[in-house]
């Protein structure tokens, strides 16, 4: 029964660094698009916005005299910052969650290492876009990316701290 159980944490071990591993290529692959693929890419999810909810954000007054559509873009683009590293921190916390074992079975230690190695792959990201066509690293964008991966890590700690205070009622 044992050996069965450890079985099935190593191949979830396995698959969760797989996806990981996909994930930070996604990403990369994202950053290695010139500024012209990029800003299609983005123009695909604004027109994808305003199919969704009947919207015509490209376009009309606000867009000329107000520089609305810029707004849009910047939105969309930093949205995507941080939802790509969303998934990232959610993806690491789980990949780590084996060397809470090096510490003590602390969760904090799991949730921090997962942090700072998407902070790193953020700093590294940035650092590839300097040799894009076109593109620029971005402090900023390092923050955002940053700030989505905290914001998963807690959104893990919180459902991990209320699973376990639910079990504890149970039993």
């Amino acid at each position: 029964m044992q050996r069965q159980k450890n079985k099935k944490h190593i191949i979830a071990n396995i698959i969760i660094w797989i996806l990981t591993a996909v994930w930070l290529a996604v990403i990369f692959i994202f950053s290695s698009y010139p500024e012209d693929e990029s800003n299609r890419q983005t123009l695909l999810v604004i027109d994808a916005l305003n199919t969704l909810f009947g919207l015509n954000l490209s376009s009309g007054e606000l867009v000329e005299n107000f520089g609305f559509l810029e707004s849009i873009d910047f939105f969309v683009r930093k949205s995507a910052h941080f939802i790509e590293y969303f998934i990232l921190g959610v993806l690491c916390f789980m990949s780590f969650r084996d060397l809470r074992v090096l510490f003590k079975r602390q969760r904090a230690s799991q949730a921090v290492i997962a942090v700072l190695f998407c902070a790193i792959y953020a700093v590294s990201d940035e650092i590839h876009q300097l040799f894009v066509k076109g593109r620029y690293g971005c402090v900023r964008d390092v923050f955002i990316d940053t700030c989505g991966s905290v914001i998963a890590v807690l959104i893990c700690l919180l459902v991990v701290w209320t699973a376990k205070k639910c079990r504890r009622k149970i039993h």
